[in-house]
């Protein structure tokens, strides 16, 4: 409720806001608990002495994985990045593009110091775990809770799980802001239907997300553990090719999109689901995330190359930079030729060379 109240109140804004407290807070609970968990250990090198004793492979570079399943899960994780909505979106906000030459320092940066925690905690658990000091758990997603709740303080319990509640609340609130955009924006905006008092309607558009997604996990917990399952998956290989391969090849089209689309988000949930239910076995070697993202961005390209847009312009180089000389009119339903008006703009838009976004996203 705390996460709802503030997105709708305050939108994508709010939710930036907070995404810099929880970060802060995520950081600060990484780098304590990775400490503090090393120590308990015994130290660095001691943990790493006895983790290697009985299981060495553990240390390895290439880990107890094939090579091609670490292949395709470190595309589907590096390469997927780019294709989930919570994280595009802020960069969308950004008012000066010269500004993203900062985003992978400080996303790299973020990302190492929030892994410690992971680190830490399996590092210092696997070490207790052979010198007989913790049990072996039937689960080991079991892990981090088995930690917190057994080894650490309750004080000291209490914040990580209030760190690990600030990840959650934050990618919480993306993903609402992003559908009730979708739902009062993108989808109206496709059937050309034009909503009267956009802000009020997208707060509602929130409420009943949230509301949808209480529902669901209420009363449908094993479809809540799907969609976690196959959702980073599916947005990869649903995003990376129709938008953010598109941006460099202007030879994409519609009917790409659409056909890649549906085919990430319906192929990750049928594999997903059938594997979940034990009817079918995906072999060891295999990561279904990391193939399903090499298959969509090859499906992508060859469906562009079979078909053609309705509209030369109906790309995203067309979006952002404006309409090229020689463009159909029909696009924005005026004539071809300049008017005054129109001229007087073109004088006044930014030059080639301007950093400023002329989209006014």
């Amino acid at each position: 409720m705390v996460v709802a109240a503030y997105t709708m109140a305050g939108g994508m804004l709010a939710a930036v806001w907070t995404d810099l407290v929880q970060g802060v807070l995520m950081v600060v609970m990484s780098v304590g608990l990775f400490i503090f968990a090393v120590q308990v250990a015994g130290g660095w090198l001691p943990m790493l002495d006895t983790i290697s004793t009985t299981s060495a492979e553990l240390l390895s570079i290439d880990g107890v994985q094939a090579p091609t399943y670490i292949f395709a899960f470190g595309l589907l994780i590096f390469v997927g990045a780019v294709g989930q909505p919570q994280l595009l979106t802020k960069f969308l906000m950004l008012r000066d593009m010269t500004q993203l030459k900062w985003g992978a320092a400080v996303a790299g940066i973020a990302y190492a110091i929030t892994t410690l925690f992971s680190v830490g905690i399996g590092l210092s658990t696997r070490s207790m775990t052979i010198t007989g000091d913790a049990p072996e758990l039937e689960n080991i997603d079991d892990t981090a809770i088995w930690f917190l709740d057994s080894v650490t303080n309750p004080i000291v319990g209490g914040i990580a799980l209030t760190g690990l509640l600030a990840a959650i609340m934050s990618s919480a609130s993306s993903f609402i802001t992003i559908g009730a955009s979708s739902m009062m924006r993108d989808l109206p905006g496709a059937f050309g239907i034009k909503v009267v008092r956009e802000l009020l309607w997208s707060r509602i558009a929130s409420l009943t997300l949230v509301v949808l997604s209480v529902l669901l996990t209420l009363f449908l917990s094993q479809v809540v553990f799907l969609l976690g399952a196959l959702g980073w998956a599916a947005f990869a290989a649903a995003i990376v090719g129709p938008v953010v391969m598109s941006i460099y090849w202007h030879r994409a089209t519609a009917t790409a999109a659409t056909v890649t689309v549906a085919f990430a988000i319906l192929g990750n949930m049928i594999i997903t689901s059938l594997a979940a239910r034990e009817i079918i076995s995906v072999p060891a070697f295999m990561q279904v995330g990391g193939i399903s993202l090499l298959v969509s961005i090859l499906l992508f390209y060859v469906v562009s190359l079979m078909t053609s847009n309705r509209h030369p312009d109906a790309t995203l180089e067309y979006l952002y930079s404006g309409r090229r000389a020689g463009s159909d009119p029909q696009l924005s339903g005026a004539a071809a030729t300049p008017t005054a008006a129109s001229t007087t703009t073109a004088a006044s838009a930014p030059t080639a060379t301007s950093t400023e976004r002329n989209d006014h996203v």
